[in-house]
């Protein structure tokens, strides 16, 4: 069991990792920021534990916030979230992405499949949460496959690598006669 402890918002924010009972990392914020008694949320703290750990945030079973009185515990889990996005914020929008927060699931849904009629790439992420360079799984990129160009867009904008490089779409076997050639079942 992986346990992440986070002080935050008061003096000496801080975080601890701890992985079956033994004390994997721990560093105050202040180390990283060089600012004494640091009073906000711990982002380089937690950023240290996971790389000395070599996990991504994803891979946390606990996430243990410390209870004082004077720090609002709603706070910090919105901070964790906000802190998570907002880190890649600037670089995505600079990019020409925006994010956008939706509470209901079929305004979601109906947002990205508008998106994808467009032509834009989505990047989507759901249950578990991931951070760091070793974030897997739970993460998608959404994008239209019968666009000529798609490939190119995402091997050279998005994920930044060779442009030989396939991608593998997705689609209902109801549908592949309407973007497929040919079909060969997968072997079970």
């Amino acid at each position: 069991m992986i346990i992440l402890g986070v002080n935050a918002f008061h003096g000496d924010a801080a975080a601890a990792l701890v992985r079956d009972g033994k004390l994997v990392a721990a560093a105050e914020e202040e180390r990283f920021r060089r600012i004494k008694h640091w009073a906000g949320f711990p982002q380089a703290a937690i950023t240290y534990c996971l790389a000395e750990a070599g996990i991504s945030l994803g891979d946390v079973d606990h996430i243990v916030l410390n209870q004082d009185n004077r720090a609002a515990l709603w706070r910090k889990f919105v901070h964790l979230i906000a802190a998570i996005v907002s880190k890649n914020a600037p670089r995505l929008e600079g990019a020409g992405c925006s994010i956008h927060w939706t509470a209901a699931e079929s305004d979601l849904c109906r947002r990205v499949a508008s998106a994808i009629v467009d032509g834009k790439v989505v990047g989507w992420f759901q249950g578990r949460m991931e951070w760091g360079p070793r974030a897997l799984g739970n993460r998608s990129i959404l994008c239209d496959p019968r666009r000529g160009d798609m490939k190119e867009v995402l091997n050279a904008k998005i994920k930044r690598r060779e442009s030989f490089r396939p991608f593998a779409p997705s689609i209902l076997e109801t549908h592949i006669a309407d973007g497929l050639k040919k079909m060969v079942p997968c072997p079970s």
